[in-house]
């Protein structure tokens, strides 16, 4: 889908800051606050509230026409240098796209100025953000507004593309033509307002790698008519960029977009292949989903059939949501994966069950003391037992309550076994490890008498 100038102006204007009641955010999220404004929208640090994630929420106008190309953008790219999308919520006026959190910032921060990164951590970044690119040109999709701010790296110092908020889907052999982006990391011919394709991801890419080694923009005009002089003079590269880079730069900054790698050949350059990374992640196959997962959100409360048809689906919705968290908590070890738990020892196993400590000579020898029997203890008539000296216990005596307080101490504890019941209800049922059975419906019977309440614990083959 195409946009014209026009919607790009309006989707610009009228940003507004919903509260989160009106966003529709207090079900599940808990609102910790604002993280910063994207292309078109404010945007929210919020923790989900089953799974304890942190998660930046993308708050958009109804009324921006831009909103759903982006929301069909992310929900198709997934990608490991692609912030992962989680959830898509819509009310009345706004909606909001539920997003991983990226803890560590914008690249723009990460670049010393005028320095510029090493070589070797830039070579890194640059190679993640690529192949980002590379996948959403596979699946038809322009980002148009790559730049070190919609560039973030988590705590690991991975890149994650973010913003796909001017991003459209192309059709090879058919041009764009609308003037979308930020002007100094545009290409020549969006500032001129010719036909474009993909390419121009790929010149923001030179301006990108120029900034990480250099420190600096290759083009700093204020207004797009300087731009326009600037793209079409030399630049220089300072000398201390090695000359493969140097290379790639300006191969990346070609005027003349026919003259411009694509993101696949971008990645099989010298540069780029220089020095050993960790191998490109490859498309992924259709999702199929953790049968262990799936039998946890269904202990949650989830439906399994409908969990499974949503992450299949690729709805996005509450329950792909909770899955794709619990995904990644697995994925990095913090995740409620269920583990198998170790058979009891056999008596039979000499090492389950130790012989005690030798006595030493200086030590009392307490193991052969004569036990008393059971006729000696039963002709205790006192019930004590044969060590035990005959001691006097002084107890207070009973003191009768006024009949004030009875019935206002009884209307207490039935309130207070009325909140046990509850609480003890509700955690039983969140609780992944411990699954309230269908005879544990209550926790105390009215009755007063005391009632176990069973569990239908799941354990994972070993």
């Amino acid at each position: 889908m195409e946009c014209n100038k026009s919607e790009c102006r309006e989707a610009r204007s009228g940003l507004t800051a919903p509260s989160p009641r009106e966003d529709g955010l207090t079900d599940d999220y808990v609102v910790l606050g604002n993280i910063g404004r994207g292309s078109f929208g404010q945007v929210r640090l919020a923790r989900h509230i089953l799974t304890g994630t942190q998660v930046a929420v993308k708050v958009v106008s109804n009324n921006n026409p831009l909103l759903r190309a982006e929301i069909a953008a992310m929900r198709t790219v997934e990608h490991p240098h692609v912030v992962q999308l989680f959830e898509v919520i819509e009310s009345a006026e706004h909606v909001c796209l539920v997003m991983e959190h990226v803890s560590r910032g914008g690249l723009l921060r990460s670049v010393p100025r005028s320095v510029g990164m090493e070589e070797a951590r830039a070579r890194r970044v640059f190679r993640q953000v690529a192949s980002a690119v590379r996948r959403c040109h596979e699946l038809g999709i322009v980002h148009r507004d790559l730049k070190p701010g919609n560039i973030l790296l988590d705590a690991q110092g991975n890149a994650k593309v973010i913003d796909f908020g001017v991003s459209c889907r192309f059709t090879p052999g058919k041009k764009l033509n609308a003037f979308c982006g930020t002007p100094r990391f545009s290409a020549p011919e969006i500032l001129w307002g010719a036909e474009y394709g993909p390419e121009v991801d790929l010149w923001s890419l030179g301006v990108v790698l120029y900034f990480m080694l250099t420190g600096r923009f290759p083009f700093n005009g204020r207004t797009v008519e300087e731009l326009r002089e600037q793209v079409m003079e030399s630049y220089s590269v300072p000398h201390h960029v090695s000359a493969p880079a140097q290379r790639l730069v300006r191969r990346l900054l070609a005027v003349d977009r026919t003259r411009r790698p694509s993101a696949a050949q971008v990645l099989e350059t010298a540069w780029v292949k220089q020095g050993r990374g960790p191998p490109l992640p490859t498309p992924r196959t259709p999702r199929r989903p953790n049968p262990a997962l799936l039998s946890v959100m269904q202990h949650l409360g989830y439906d399994r059939r409908q969990t499974r048809l949503s992450v299949v689906s690729r709805t996005f919705d509450r329950a792909m949501a909770t899955y794709l968290m619990m995904e990644r908590q697995v994925s990095r070890g913090a995740g409620p994966e269920p583990r198998a738990v170790a058979p009891p020892p056999s008596p039979a196993d000499p090492s389950a069950f130790p012989p005690p400590p030798r006595r030493r000579a200086s030590q009392p020898d307490l193991h052969r003391r004569p036990v008393p029997s059971a006729d000696s203890l039963g002709r205790q008539g006192d019930g004590r037992g044969a060590s035990l000296p005959a001691i006097a216990l002084s107890c207070p005596a009973k003191r009768t309550p006024p009949s004030s307080w009875s019935s206002s101490a009884q209307d207490g504890r039935e309130s207070w076994r009325r909140a046990a019941r509850e609480l003890c209800t509700s955690i039983l049922r969140r609780c992944c490890c411990c699954v309230l059975g269908p005879g544990a419906s209550r926790v105390a019977p009215e009755g007063g008498g005391q009632r176990r309440p069973t569990f239908n614990n799941k354990v994972a083959p070993k």
